[in-house]
């Protein structure tokens, strides 16, 4: 298993995974300081509430896009909820103490069970009735829509207990949510694309260059696998010392962002289409995320440690 391809694939993977790294911690520092969890989280209940039909989630132009990510304002209530008079008690559903979050900041999490409690408690109409026959009333006053349909099945289905009704909403609830968790996770993956890009671009880590040196290089290519051997269980500690890897990424001192390729690195110019390949193919590679290539790192040091199979009479077969 000792194979140049084998060397030059456990490097090019080590380069990935630290890339990953570095691009992954980015994206959460930006996802955290824009509180993207929270605004998932309301946008993707106010979709559960809305009073209209086949409302999806979605932004309505690039605009409502950028604010959703990157203001540091509160965000506002969904349009359908919030200009909808008959839908006030759905509007409340979002005021509810269980659904907010600290004051300066949306929850990130919100269980189904607070959920179907801040719900219940907001359909309730104050009335001497039992709980269950208040929330039924107050559904049947609400506007027409998809969430009317969705309640009156589930008080249907219930048939008077109350128990069952909330857990009816939970489990709607949980499902929607692992919907929503999925939405978020594509959209995370193609920020995380485009980081992934702009980080190849700038620190200039070029996987057609990387290929090629590694593939000419054997002592550098040799440094790299036993590097990544040494730091594959904390491969974190692998970008205290970046600088000093044998890896040919970055640029030559002195270089123009649009100089031709030289000596170890590759070329800046915008012209130079293996350049630009090997930012993509990199960017693509980021965008996998530290968990897989240190996974699949992680197999094929383990492969490579086994060493070859023995033959039929206990001799060891020389490595492919």
């Amino acid at each position: 298993m000792g194979t140049p391809v084998v060397g030059v694939a456990i490097g090019l993977m080590f380069t990935y995974l630290i890339m990953a790294l570095i691009v992954s911690s980015i994206n959460e520092t930006i996802a955290g300081v824009f509180q993207w969890r929270g605004t998932y989280l309301l946008k993707g209940i106010g979709v559960l509430l809305s009073v209209t039909s086949d409302t999806a989630f979605s932004w309505s132009n690039l605009g409502e896009w950028a604010s959703a990510h990157f203001s540091r304002a509160m965000p506002r209530l969904p349009t359908h909820l919030a200009q909808s008079a008959d839908a006030q008690k759905l509007r409340d559903v979002l005021n509810h103490p269980l659904l907010k979050g600290n004051p300066a900041g949306l929850p990130s999490y919100v269980p189904a069970r607070d959920f179907s409690t801040a719900l219940l408690d907001t359909l309730r109409d104050g009335s001497a009735s039992p709980v269950f026959s208040q929330v039924e009333k107050t559904i049947s006053t609400l506007p027409d829509g998809d969430i009317k349909r969705i309640l009156t099945a589930f008080v249907q289905d219930a048939g008077g207990d109350l128990d069952k009704l909330r857990a009816r909403i939970e489990t709607w609830f949980n499902d929607a949510m692992d919907r929503l968790s999925g939405i978020y996770k594509r959209n995370s993956q193609a920020f995380l694309l485009l980081l992934g890009l702009l980080a190849a671009i700038v620190i200039n880590v070029d996987s057609v260059h990387l290929a090629t040196s590694l593939w000419s290089q054997p002592d550098a290519r040799a440094k790299i696998v036993a590097q990544a051997q040494s730091q594959l269980s904390k491969p974190e500690d692998a970008l205290k010392d970046l600088n000093n890897l044998p890896l040919p990424i970055g640029r030559a001192s002195g270089a123009s962002f649009f100089g031709e390729p030289s000596g170890q690195h590759s070329g800046w110019c915008g012209w130079n289409w293996w350049t630009i390949l090997g930012w993509l193919i990199t960017a693509v590679a980021v965008s996998l995320g530290a968990p897989f290539w240190f996974g699949l790192l992680q197999n094929i040091m383990n492969l490579r440690n086994a060493g070859p199979p023995p033959g039929k009479d206990g001799s060891t077969t020389p490595a492919p």
